[in-house]
Formats: structure tokens, sequence, C-alpha cells
């Protein structure tokens, strides 16, 4: 059997880099944690900003590091924060525009130096060597970081593939005339027995969590994908009440949804298809179902694009050497 240190040389490493807005970091936490658990090194960076609103959800629960409780279940995960470029205390929802110049212009930069740190430690240490950059796609600078330190880059997209498309296709469907133009843990309270209706302004994570906790929907969504992920909980799968069908919403309005959504009868609908949607879900992430197929092929895709450049890597120094006792 190889020793401990020789195994874990072999282990592909990977830094993290999640956008820091908690509906990108969760589902970022949650597929770092599965690469763990499947045999990778995880050196996950997050924000000072980020940590500091964790820790207070959770209170001492998370104090020095999110990664703590699996960490000793065996798996490799390391944790590091640094800045975004602004104070801990900055009010980034109210300065949004502030916040984005500062991630396009001042994090970049915070995470390159960062990368060169995790780089430099993992190679005196004689650990995993850092083999890939897995990065949210909402970020537009990663892949000349991941170039510079010659990794492996993947982007990480955290909202529906459905919105995915539509913004991939966003020209096409303008030129067809198709467009006119804190942290909280959810799942605790959504789980309580108590909970009839979630009002959710239509993040992922909300109508994910919300349906495998069997909650219907009231819908109000406020920007970017939460309108798409309206239409998919109101129309396509019947799982929730649009509050904003009109220019206007009146408390007469917003009092009688409510009551529609609660009553026994009127709301036996809605609980009926979360019902049904959640057995959708159930069995995609059973073993062999489709997360759990695409989850294993792009493992499987990832381990193989890492030995064909290790070993091309390898080949290119080899002719390098021979090259060099001519």
């Amino acid at each position: 059997m190889a020793p401990e240190s020789d195994r874990q040389s072999q282990r592909p490493h990977a830094i993290f880099i999640p956008y820091p807005l908690q509906g990108h970091v969760i589902p970022s936490v949650h597929l770092a944690t599965h690469l763990a658990s499947r045999g990778f090194t995880i050196s996950f960076v997050n924000t000072h900003a980020i940590h500091h609103q964790t820790s207070n959800a959770h209170s001492a629960d998370v104090d020095g590091d999110i990664f703590s409780g699996v960490r000793k279940s065996g798996l490799d995960v390391h944790y590091s924060t640094i800045s975004d470029g602004l104070p801990v205390g900055f009010d980034r929802s109210l300065n949004h525009d502030q916040f984005m110049r500062s991630l396009l212009h001042v994090f970049s930069a915070h995470v390159e130096e960062e990368v060169e740190r995790i780089v430099k430690t993992a190679s005196s240490r004689g650990e995993a060597p850092v083999t890939c950059l897995i990065a949210d796609t909402f970020f537009v600078w990663p892949s000349k970081v991941a170039k510079k330190f010659n990794l492996l880059y993947i982007s990480l997209w955290t909202e529906p593939a459905l919105v995915f498309t539509l913004y991939y296709h966003l020209n096409l469907l303008r030129q067809n005339g198709h467009f006119a133009c804190q942290a909280f843990i959810y799942a605790l309270v959504l789980a309580h027995p108590a909970i009839g209706g979630f009002l959710t302004h239509c993040g992922w994570n909300s109508i994910l969590e919300s349906i495998w906790c069997n909650v219907p929907l009231l819908c109000f969504p406020l920007l970017t994908d939460q309108f798409t992920n309206r239409k998919l909980a109101v129309e396509d799968w019947a799982v929730g009440i649009n509050l904003r069908d009109g220019r206007q919403i009146s408390k007469e309005g917003v009092s009688e949804k409510i009551k529609r959504l609660m009553d026994a009868k009127s709301g036996a609908p809605y609980r009926d298809a979360v019902t049904q949607v959640r057995k959708t879900l159930e069995n995609a992430v059973k073993p062999n179902g489709s997360s759990d197929r695409g989850m294993n092929q792009f493992i499987n895709d990832l381990n193989a694009t890492i030995s064909n450049e290790c070993g091309a890597k390898l080949a290119e120094d080899h002719i390098k050497s021979v090259n060099n006792g001519f």
C-alpha cells in the first residue's frame, strides 16, 4: 500500500472560488463537499464579508471554518477568506454598483494572490498539487488566473439551466423580438410542520429548498433569473401562486392569494403538485438518477482531463530534459 503522503499527492486538487452572494455560495459549498467526498482535495476561498455573514447566522458553529464539520469526517477541505475590496460592514445590497466594480477590479487581484499562495503552499509541503480552478460563471476573469498558473478551468453555473440557455441565446432572442428591450437557514424553517406556504423572491436555492420541504410558494420575483424561476414554479410545475401579475399590487389581492394557498381545499392542488415535483428531485439524486449520473460523468471527465494534461506536461518536461542533455 502506498504511503499516506503519496496517496495525498495523487489526489486531484481544486481551488474553489464562489461568487460572494449567499445564493451562489450555498451550491458551491455543496459541490465542493461532494467533490471532496469523491477523493478531491479542495481549497475553498470565501470572502471576509460572506464568512462574517454566515458566522452571524450560525452563531458559534462556524466562527473559524464553515467546513470544520465535514473535515471531521475525513474530507480534505482547506478553507480561507480574502477581502472583496470593501470593508466587512459595508452594505453591498444598497451600493450594488460599487460592489460590482470592486469584484471586477479589486477582488480579482486578491484571488490571484490567494491562488498563488495555495499553489506554492501545496508544492512546498508536498501536498496534492493544484490541478484546477473552479469559479462561478458570473466572474469574467478566472480563466486568466487559471492560465497564469497552468490550471484547468471549470466554470460553475449555479442558476437553472433554462436561465443559462436564455443568457446564452440572448442576442438571438432579441433579434427575433422576444424581448422588448442577509444569510438565513431556510431549510430548517421550511421543514417545520407549521409552515404551509413560502413567500419567496424566487431565488433558485429558495425554490429547490421549498419543494424539498413540500411547501408551496407565493412568488414575488425582483430581478435577473428570478422571473424565469417564477415561470417554472407557477406555470410549468404549478407549485406556487404569482403575486406580481400586474403593475399594481393591492393588499386585497395579496390577502386573497394567501388565503387561496393556505386553504385546505383551494391550496390542495399546489400541495399535490409540490409532492410530485419533489418525487422528481428525489429520483434525480438517487443512485443512477439523472443528477447522480451527471455528477459521475463530470468527475470522470474532469479526472480524465487532469490525467491527460499531467501526462502531456510530463512528456514536455521529458523532451526538454533530453534536449538539454545534447
